[in-house]
């Protein structure tokens, strides 16, 4: 068994209970990824604009490991634009470059 994560910096707007559930709920779409032990997410950083949360899930299939991150990746763009969360360059630097 390995523990792989995926991390996102959304803007400080996002409620991070909300992000939390996001990204929780992305990994319970990707095939490979153990229910047991469950999948979890931390911040683990306040950077200037954004702050940074790592998804960490757990594989057993270690042959499959490209493929399972690949998939994490995608289900977790997708399941955050279905809640509305922008991961990329946050608001506040859209706004100043504007």
């Amino acid at each position: 068994m390995v523990r792989r994560h995926c991390t996102v910096t959304p803007g400080f707007e996002y409620e991070s209970a909300k992000v939390e559930k996001a990204l929780l709920e992305a990994a319970e779409k990707v095939q490979g990824v153990l229910k047991e032990p469950k999948s979890y997410v931390w911040i683990t950083k306040f950077q200037n604009y954004a702050v940074e949360y790592n998804l960490y899930v757990f594989l057993s299939d270690i042959r499959r490991l490209p493929e399972i991150d690949a998939e994490l990746h995608r289900r977790v763009l997708e399941t955050c634009r279905q809640h509305g969360i922008d991961i990329s360059t946050p608001l506040l630097l859209k706004q100043l470059k504007d």
